[in-house]
């Protein structure tokens, strides 16, 4: 994966929060929403849109407990309005904000008894009719990223209704809505398509940051094991941090000035946005404007593998109709 530098000129400026690196010629607000997808119990990422951006915002899940808390029960404070969410512990939004009981997949679906019944619709559907660049797009750990970009690299008019992408890709994760042509495959192959799907992704958008140098900090290869436990080797590595999940925000190329290159020929792309952020929960966010060039081998299932990962660009970028196993 390569990409050249973003930099901070032909974004405007950097923001580096825990939710992710925002491009800020991207947050402009006339008919814009923010989709939030996968968020469980309470969404980080869709009360900054709201506190910060004043953005609407739309939020999604199937799963989660049986007794639901906050947004998703409809119990956070709803379009309170400026300052309205200061004295409020928990979750709250200044603007508003809806819920829909549905997780994401490569088709309308419903699964499972009666009362405890999941349903799953293609991120699609939730796109169409959508003007150009008027949503901020988000997935988190259960948000299904995957099997939704195979989808989105095939519909440019859907891939072009959003601004911006904050993304949790678990390069490592196989889920029943991945379909069974995905989930069949032999790990290295599986990982090889996933690559490919961000470099086409590439095409059409540029990556403003990820939790890569954070992750890399991190690490501690020589950590030694708790005893009785055997620690594995990472999936999927470089030689100074795994690469099993990262967190990565894109903004739409349409949106930048025209000086959007800085003159590097090869970059990781995970790596060479304008900024890195730290994505874990109540820790301070840390910038490095100009990103960490990366330039090493990544490690598969124990075998050397180079960067680029996959030279065949004509092969499949998703696979399978997918629906719960």
């Amino acid at each position: 994966l390569s990409t050249d530098l973003l930099d901070e000129e032909a974004c405007g400026g950097f923001e580096v929060t825990p939710m992710g690196v925002t491009c800020l010629k991207a947050m402009s607000y006339s008919g814009v929403v923010g989709m939030s997808f996968g968020i469980q119990k309470r969404d980080p990422w869709s009360e900054h849109m709201s506190a910060r951006w004043g953005a609407p915002t739309k939020l999604f899940d199937c799963y989660g407990p049986a007794k639901l808390t906050g947004p998703m029960a409809g119990t956070a404070p709803n379009g309170t309005g400026p300052g309205g969410c200061t004295h409020v512990a928990g979750p709250c939004y200044q603007a508003n904000y809806q819920i829909s009981r549905v997780c994401l997949g490569a088709r309308s679906y419903s699964v499972g008894p009666t009362r405890k019944r999941l349903r799953f619709e293609p991120l699609l559907s939730h796109l169409k009719g959508r003007e150009r660049l008027s949503v901020h797009l988000h997935f988190d750990r259960s948000g299904g990223a995957w099997s939704s970009l195979g989808q989105l690299l095939r519909h440019k008019d859907a891939m072009d209704t959003i601004r911006t992408m904050d993304i949790l890709l678990p390069f490592t994760d196989v889920r029943p809505t991945d379909g069974p042509e995905i989930r069949n495959m032999v790990e290295q192959e599986r990982l090889e398509r996933r690559v490919l799907m961000l470099e086409t992704l590439l095409q059409t958008f540029r990556i403003v940051g990820s939790t890569l140098e954070i992750d890399r900090q991190r690490w501690i290869r020589e950590r030694p094991c708790a005893p009785g436990l055997w620690c594995s080797e990472p999936t999927v590595h470089l030689n100074s941090a795994p690469l099993e999940e990262v967190y990565v925000s894109f903004v739409h190329h349409a949106l930048l000035a025209p000086t959007t290159h800085i003159g590097a020929d090869s970059a990781d792309a995970l790596g060479s946005g304008g900024a890195v952020v730290d994505h874990s929960e109540n820790e301070t966010a840390a910038a490095a404007v100009e990103g960490t060039m990366v330039n090493e081998t990544a490690v598969v299932d124990g075998k050397m593998v180079n960067e680029t990962w996959v030279d065949e660009k004509d092969a499949a970028l998703s696979g399978g109709s997918g629906e719960e196993g």
